[in-house]
Formats: structure tokens, C-alpha cells, sequence
């Protein structure tokens, strides 16, 4: 069960807000109120603060979610994360409506710590993301219909129910070992390191493949950093692919690739590269290359740049800003022309880039096909 928190009553000349007055319940005295500033995600610090001491509210709130132990989350989402906050409190306290109280039965504690750390995942960031209308927005949030949607399965409702158990019990591990420390004075380095292991763990949970990792993995680091785009600034998305980026594309386009061919046969690659805002990426039918093969030389990248541009028909743009998915067949290698924006070298890119060649080269081969079909039957 979820709800909101309690909205205090500003009565001032300036502002009058619309609505009923509530006395404030006797309890909301009694137990201690946790202000939003001191919210922090995973764990919340022991509270020592006074109980709320307003004689009347605008709305008392949820009063079963003012007890402890509850799922504290806030409406809204840090735009440079895009992740949703979450903390396991064990304390009973009171808050404002900025704040969701997530409740549960007796004896599901281990359930909540596992949601717990499920909310604070990417794969949830990823989700909500894609699921929120809000989310994109000037002012991100997520609210709490749209946070009831993520799909919370049992271990034994998951692709892989021992690898979910497992996943289970050392995220369970992970935040019991938070709250021993949530007093400590820790820094942000350090609970950074204690929560390093729990996106992957979230993944095993939930039995995703390699490459669905890959898509969580770019949105939260480029995709997400990147909306609603302010005036003046470079997005992750529009800054320069590093070497390494553009190898990891090269290495994750080949494995989807190697998927498509026939036993026996084998793909390479290579990355050629120069002094030009375009790279060409060489994919060649039958190289034993065993890794990803770079080569920079300006001359060659021009030379080979020429070549396929010569290949192309005349209404064809030579712009590569303008057709960044160029491909061009040379007798055993398919070239690949590409702007250096990052947006083309995520690795996501190369598992659509992988797709994409295998529909094209499935249409061409059904195409030619017909084409034989028909002149036979002539």
C-alpha cells in the first residue's frame, strides 16, 4: 500500500490555499518528523528531530505509512541520474506529500529491503523512464500509480528462479549492512563502493541477457543525462565518442552480427580512423581479425572515404552528418560511414545496427530469390 505524505496548512495573507483544514492527529506529535532535506536514499540517519507540532494540516496524509519499517520515496527524480530514490526506515516518522510511504504486511520485511533496492536500481530508472510522462519533463517525477507499475515478481516467477534467489539474498545482505551503518559517518565514496554490486545483482534477479544489459546500461549513462537539453550545453549524447566507446560499438556490432552467419564462417572488423569527422567501420566476411583491428591514417580514411562515395548514386547526399547510417557493399566488406557523435557509438547503436544489416541483407536475399524464380519462369 502506498501514500503520500501530510500537507501542512500555510494560513497568511499573501497566499490562502484551497481546501479543508484538519486539527493534526494527536500521533504526529508523538513520533518524530523527518524533514524532506534530510531525506537520503537507501538508508535514512537515526531521527531525533520533535514530532510535528502544527495544530492543523491541510491533509493529515497517509497515517499507516507513518509507521515504521516503510519504503520512504521521493516524487522526484535527480535529472543528471534519472533514478528513483528509495530508502528502507525502519523508524516510525511523520513527513510532507513530497514524500511516499510504501507499507507492508509483518514478516515481509526481506521483501521490502529486496523492492528497496529494486527502486534505487537502473533497471528501474529504465523503466520509469519509459513508462512516465512526467519523467522527461521540466520537472521530473514519478507518481505513485506510475511507481506501483514496475513488475516486482517472486524469485520463482523469474526467467531463472536460483539465480534470482541468490540475487535475492545478497541484496537482502546489502541493505541489512546499510542500516548497521546508516548512523556512521560515511562519505559519499564510500556508500557509493557498498552499492556498487547491486545494478548487476537487480539484472541477475530479473535474468536479463547481456545484451539488455547493454540498453539499461547506455540510457542511464547517455540517454537519460541527455533530455530536456539546456541552451548552451553539450549533452552526453551530442559530445565525442572516446576510442574506447567506439571499439566497444565495433566489438558489440560483430558479436550480434556472428549470430546471423553459417557454421564455419567468421566475420572481422576494423575501425579506420583519421583526421576527418567521419569514421568508416570495415566489416569483411571471412578475416580471423581477433579482436577489433584499428588502423588511423588520414590518407587511408580519405582514400577509402572517396571510394565509397563514388559508389553511391547522384541523388545521394555525401554529407555523412546528413546519412549517418550509411553502409556500402565492396565485394566482401560492408562499410560503415559514421559521425563521431556518441550517439552513434553506444552499444546499444551497434545491437540496431546488427538488426538492421540482417533485415537488410534478408530482404535483398528474398529479392534476389524472386528475381531468379521469375526468370526461370520465363
Amino acid at each position: 500500500i502506498i501514500g503520500q505524505g501530510l500537507q501542512p496548512y500555510h494560513n497568511t495573507a499573501e497566499k490562502q490555499i484551497k481546501g479543508s483544514v484538519t486539527d493534526a492527529p494527536g500521533e504526529l506529535a508523538e513520533i518524530p518528523f523527518l524533514p524532506t532535506s534530510a531525506f537520503k536514499a537507501w538508508v535514512v540517519a537515526h531521527i531525533d528531530g520533535p514530532g510535528w507540532t502544527a495544530p492543523t494540516v491541510r491533509r493529515v496524509g497517509y497515517l499507516r505509512g507513518y509507521t515504521g519499517p516503510h519504503i520512504l520515496v521521493p516524487q522526484g527524480i535527480v535529472r543528471q541520474e534519472g533514478r528513483v530514490r528509495a530508502a528502507y526506515v525502519e523508524q516510525s516518522c511523520s513527513f510532507q506529500h513530497s514524500l511516499q510511504a510504501i507499507t507492508f504486511p509483518k514478516g515481509q520485511e526481506s521483501k521490502a529491503k529486496l523492492l528497496t533496492a529494486i527502486l534505487n536500481s537502473s533497471l528501474a530508472a529504465w523503466y520509469y523512464f519509459h513508462t512516465s510522462a512526467n519523467l522527461g519533463a521540466d520537472r521530473a517525477k514519478v507518481h505513485e500509480e506510475q511507481l506501483l507499475q514496475l513488475p516486482f515478481p517472486d524469485p520463482e516467477d523469474t526467467p531463472d528462479p536460483e539465480r534470482a534467489l541468490v540475487a535475492q539474498r545478497q541484496l537482502v545482505g546489502i541493505l541489512d549492512h546499510l542500516l548497521e551503518l546508516k548512523d556512521e559517518p560515511l562519505t559519499g565514496e564510500e556508500m557509493k563502493n557498498e552499492i556498487l554490486r547491486t545494478d548487476d545483482l537487480v539484472f541477475d534477479y530479473y535474468g536479463l541477457t547481456d545484451e539488455e544489459k547493454l540498453l539499461v546500461t547506455d540510457s542511464l549513462t547517455a540517454i537519460i543525462p541527455s533530455m530536456q537539453p539546456r541552451r548552451g550545453t553539450i549533452t552526453a549524447l551530442m559530445e565525442r565518442a572516446s576510442l574506447k566507446e567506439r571499439t566497444q560499438y565495433c566489438r558489440t556490432l560483430r558479436a550480434a552480427l556472428r549470430e546471423w552467419l553459417q557454421p564455419g564462417a567468421d566475420l572481422g572488423i576494423r575501425l579506420i580512423e583519421g583526421g576527418a569527422e567521419a569514421v568508416l567501420v570495415e566489416l569483411r566476411l571471412g578475416a580471423t581479425w581477433p579482436d577489433v583491428l584499428v588502423e588511423r591514417g588520414e590518407r587511408e580514411l580519405r582514400a577509402a572515404l572517396d571510394r565509397i562515395l563514388r559508389l553511391l548514386p547522384q541523388n545521394t547526399s555525401r554529407n555523412v552528418e546528413v546519412q549517418p547510417n550509411l553502409k556500402v557493399f565492396i565485394k566482401d566488406s560492408l562499410y560503415l560511414a559514421k559521425p563521431l557523435s556518441r550517439r552513434y557509438w553506444l552499444a546499444s547503436a551497434g545491437l540496431n545496427d546488427a538488426d538492421e544489416i540482417a533485415g537488410d541483407l534478408l530482404v535483398a536475399q528474398k529479392r534476389h530469390s524472386e528475381k531468379g524464380k521469375h526468370e526461370r519462369n520465363r
